[in-house]
């Protein structure tokens, strides 16, 4: 079907065009606009130890800061010296350095771990990626960005519109079901379906735990409609590939042996929820790893890279109000010191924006990003950034 098509990532390349869907739901189809804490996976591939990345950029992130205490520096390979911070990407060529009582801590791409402890300055020593990996990266034409939905669109809040699971794989056979809150809306009803069998139950409340008599098999595509008692239907989202499907049994095990390894660090709240998160993202458990977070946040989390990583998850998965939300609480949260981190953040809101037609708002945020940028004297994203925005300016003539 086109709606498992679409979640398999074979329409990767949409023409650009703005439109009216069913319902009144403004949307965009954007050609590979999309915001990446890890590139998305592949259903149909062999699994990938695949880097954080950010849309339009070139570079390849091998690693990510976890954890920080007390003094360290991060000098970035073309020269800049920055004061990191928690969900700082590492990219290689990089080189820390650690004073008066300075610890870190550094997942890499590959999952593993490694420290850093007070007085010791290295180079950045996680595994670089290969070109195999590059394949996968965003380019600067923001156009190359496979096996991800490139369609978006702001959520309707007048419609049962899926939360989770949406667009990911899940590890359990009883997931809980969860979407949208309807106004007015006293009872749903909701259908999942493999294409050969359906669960149909009636609920009171936006989400259910699935107890239906087929079990979810690993590599079966399930969707899930809602549909309230006052009239609106999930599917008026009108966006294909939304459902999910379930990780096979050997990496499932994969999953959980690396969950075991990283208990034997004994990390903290924070950085226990970031390397999870982390872990979830690289087998495209993109639910599981909004939850891991999400419950960071409701114990009071106020790490800017937390916000970060949740506005590019919800993007992946096509939240857009919920992206946008995160984006802006990140910039909000980072610290005047955290130039880079206000620049990521801005750069990622930028482009979100970009790809729903809020063409004022876009430039707004990338001038904001490139202004940033210059300070920290990062020629080559100051070069991209300028570079999408005279593609942002080209398109608003074209639609004139």
């Amino acid at each position: 079907s086109k709606d498992e098509a679409f979640f398999y990532g074979e329409e990767s390349l949409l023409p650009l065009l703005v439109g009216e869907g069913w319902g009144g739901v403004s949307r965009i189809y954007a050609r590979g606009l999309f915001i990446l804490f890890l590139t998305t996976i592949s259903f149909t591939s062999q699994l990938l130890k695949i880097p954080i990345a950010t849309a339009t950029s070139n570079r390849i992130s091998n690693g990510q800061i976890i954890s920080i205490l007390g003094n360290v520096q991060l000098k970035r390979s073309y020269g800049s010296v920055i004061r990191p911070t928690t969900g700082t990407p590492l990219y290689p060529g990089d080189q820390l350095q650690t004073a008066d009582g300075g610890q870190v801590i550094i997942q890499c791409a590959d999952l593993s771990l490694w420290t850093l402890k007070t007085g010791e300055s290295r180079f950045n020593n996680c595994p670089n990626q290969t070109a195999e990996t590059q394949d996968a990266q965003c380019t600067r034409d923001i156009a190359k960005c496979p096996d991800r939905g490139d369609e978006i669109a702001w959520n309707d809040p007048t419609i049962p519109y899926i939360i989770s699971p949406r667009r990911t794989l899940i590890l359990t056979d009883q997931p809980v079901l969860r979407w949208n809150p309807v106004p007015g809306a006293t009872q749903y009803t909701l259908r999942l379906s493999d294409g050969a069998n359906e669960w149909r139950t009636q609920v009171n409340e936006p989400f259910v735990i699935y107890t239906g008599e087929f079990p979810l098999k690993p590599g079966i595509y399930y969707s899930l409609k809602i549909e309230t008692d006052t009239g609106s239907f999930s599917f008026a989202e009108d966006v294909p590939g939304l459902g999910f499907k379930r990780l096979d049994e050997n990496q499932q095990q994969q999953v959980n042996t690396a969950i075991n390894q990283l208990t034997t660090w004994k990390l903290d709240d924070e950085a226990n929820a970031l390397s999870l998160a982390y872990l979830y993202t690289q087998y495209d458990l993109k639910s599981e790893a909004i939850k891991t977070l999400e419950t960071l946040v409701e114990q009071g989390s106020q790490t800017a890279g937390v916000f970060r990583t949740l506005g590019n998850l919800y993007w992946q998965v096509g939240l857009a109000n919920l992206a946008e939300s995160r984006y802006l609480q990140a910039i909000k949260l980072a610290t005047p010191n955290d130039i880079e981190g206000q620049a990521i953040a801005a750069a990622e809101l930028g482009t979100l924006y970009q790809a729903l037609g809020e063409t004022q708002k876009a430039i707004d945020y990338l001038n904001q990003a490139i202004s940033q940028y210059k300070t920290l004297e990062d020629l080559e994203r100051i070069n991209e950034l300028n570079h999408q925005l005279e593609g942002l300016s080209n398109e608003t003539k074209i639609q004139d």
